[in-house]
């Protein structure tokens, strides 16, 4: 196992996808890969629930 990794950014339909390779094994960016399924941002999903009044 290497300490440090080469990030590596591929274009797919004109969207950037970041990548790196462990263990010969390409692991994307969540974020990347999700846009380019057309998923809209998580955050509101992970955003602390609010309290019922």
């Amino acid at each position: 196992m290497h300490d440090a990794y080469t990030p590596t950014t591929f274009l797919r339909f004109n969207r950037p996808l970041r990548a790196v390779l462990i263990d010969d094994q390409p692991w994307f960016a969540a974020r990347d890969f999700g846009r380019l399924m057309g998923q809209r941002p998580c955050s509101p999903m992970l955003a602390a629930p609010r309290a019922k009044r």
